[in-house]
């Protein structure tokens, strides 16, 4: 909906708006997104104004593998409509 994406736009107005942020400053915000909700990458990247690769390799599979992220589909890490939540919200 239009108000969840203005919301989200707005917890990603820092990285959104920068060219440079510190890099926790991306990991927070991206958590952040993803907190209780799945988001794709190509969403993702939009909200941050990130370039996918980047994103992907240097954020993403990083908080995945430290667990802070949980994949939509974890058996097929590729798949076409993968998405991320936080790992806290995919706990009972």
């Amino acid at each position: 909906s239009e108000a969840l994406r203005s919301r989200l736009e707005a917890m990603a107005s820092e990285p959104r708006t920068k060219r440079k942020v510190d890099r926790q400053v991306l990991i927070d915000v991206v958590l952040d997104l993803c907190e209780a909700r799945f988001i794709t990458l190509r969403c993702l990247t939009e909200l941050v104004n990130r370039k996918p690769d980047t994103l992907r390799d240097q954020y993403l599979k990083v908080l995945v593998r430290q667990r802070q992220l949980s994949l939509a589909f974890p058996n097929t890490p590729n798949h076409e409509r993968q998405a991320y939540t936080t790992a806290k919200s995919t706990t009972p």
